[in-house]
């Protein structure tokens, strides 16, 4: 819920920039660069090959709780009979 005020990053960015702690230029050259290193770093995770979709459910745990593995299955067996819901460059395993 957003109540349209201003939060406390705002407030704390007007007090850096009060006390010339802080300047309007920095700000912008920080989120340009920012920018560029998320978009090289986005780029870049689109070139690796796509995990298994199994693997969404086995990241975590050492041994898979039942409930995932029934969720697992039930997702394996969604996307075998609807192959159009996976998208093509994700396998299935």
């Amino acid at each position: 819920m957003n109540s349209g005020a201003p939060g406390p990053s705002h407030a704390f960015s007007e007090l850096l920039l009060a006390n010339d702690w802080w300047y309007q230029q920095q700000e912008k050259d920080l989120r340009l660069s920012l920018r560029k290193e998320v978009l090289k770093a986005l780029e870049a995770a689109q070139k690796e090959p796509k995990a298994p979709l199994s693997a969404m459910f086995a990241d975590v745990y050492k041994e898979m709780p039942w409930h995932l593995r029934e969720q697992m299955e039930e997702a394996m067996a969604h996307v075998k009979a609807h192959p159009e819901a996976c998208p093509s460059d994700i396998p299935v395993r």
